[in-house]
C-alpha cells in the first residue's frame, strides 16, 4: 500500500477505494529518476535530438543563454509585478516574487544534456528559492510566475532531472514548499483569480499540479 512520501506535508486521509486506486496508478511509475518528460530510455534520443542543427540552435538561444545570465545571487524579491486579485475581485498588478521554476529548468536540462554538474548546483540553488516563492505568491494572491501552475511544473521537472545530484535532506528541503504549494492549492483554491485547469480554459490552473508533485515526490 502507498503511505507516505519522503517529504511530510499535509495529506487527506483516502478511502480503501481511493487508496487502492492510488496504488494502482503508483505502481506505473518507474523507480529512477528523471521521470518527468524524459528518463533513462529516453534520455540518449533526447541528447541527439538536440544535436540537430535547428534544435541546438533553439536550445543556445532559449536554455544555455537565458541560464548564463542567472545572477550569481538570486533573490525571491526582485521588484516584478503580475497579475492578482485586487478589492473587489477586480484585476491587479500586485508585488509579485520570482519563482525561478523555468530558470531552474534551464539550469537542470543543460546538466542532463551536457553532464554539468556546475548547472545542477545551480538549479538546486534556484529550487532553494522556488517553494518559497511559490508560497509567497499564494499568500499575496498573485500567480506564481506567468500563471498559477507552470512555474511550479518547471520547479518539479528541475527537481526531477537533479535528482541523483541531492542527499535525502536536499531532497526534503526542495520539495516539502513545492508540495506545501500543490496542497494549498486543492484546498485553499478560492484564493486564485482562476484556479481549476478546464479543457475549454486551456489548461492553465492548479489541478494537474498533484500528478506531477506525485512524479516527482513518491518512491
Amino acid at each position: 500500500m502507498l503511505k507516505r512520501i519522503d517529504v511530510k506535508v499535509k495529506t487527506k486521509t483516502l478511502t480503501p477505494d481511493e487508496s487502492a486506486a492510488a496504488d494502482r496508478i503508483a505502481a506505473k511509475i518507474r523507480r529512477d529518476h528523471p521521470r518527468i518528460f524524459v528518463n533513462a530510455d529516453t534520455l540518449a534520443a533526447f541528447r541527439k535530438y538536440i544535436e540537430r542543427p535547428d534544435i541546438q540552435r533553439y536550445y543556445q538561444a532559449n536554455v544555455k543563454a537565458p541560464a548564463a545570465k542567472i545572477p550569481a545571487e538570486p533573490k525571491v524579491w526582485n521588484g516584478e509585478k503580475g497579475q492578482g486579485r485586487g478589492e473587489g475581485n477586480s484585476y491587479a498588478q500586485l508585488p509579485k516574487p520570482t519563482v525561478w521554476g523555468l530558470d531552474a529548468a534551464r539550469c537542470a536540462m543543460i546538466y542532463l544534456v551536457e553532464g554539468d554538474r556546475a548547472m545542477a548546483a545551480k538549479a538546486k540553488q534556484l529550487l532553494k528559492l522556488a517553494g518559497e516563492a511559490a508560497l509567497l505568491s499564494f499568500d499575496s494572491k498573485v500567480m506564481a510566475g506567468d500563471y498559477y501552475s507552470t512555474e511550479v511544473i518547471y520547479a518539479l521537472a528541475a527537481y526531477d532531472w537533479i535528482y541523483n545530484e541531492l542527499t535525502a535532506a536536499e531532497r526534503s528541503e526542495l520539495l516539502k514548499p513545492l508540495l506545501e504549494y500543490i496542497y494549498r492549492s486543492e484546498t485553499e483554491a478560492g484564493k486564485f483569480v482562476s484556479p481549476y485547469c478546464v479543457p475549454e480554459g486551456g489548461f492553465y490552473g492548479v489541478r494537474m499540479l498533484k500528478w506531477y508533485g506525485a512524479l516527482a515526490a513518491i518512491h
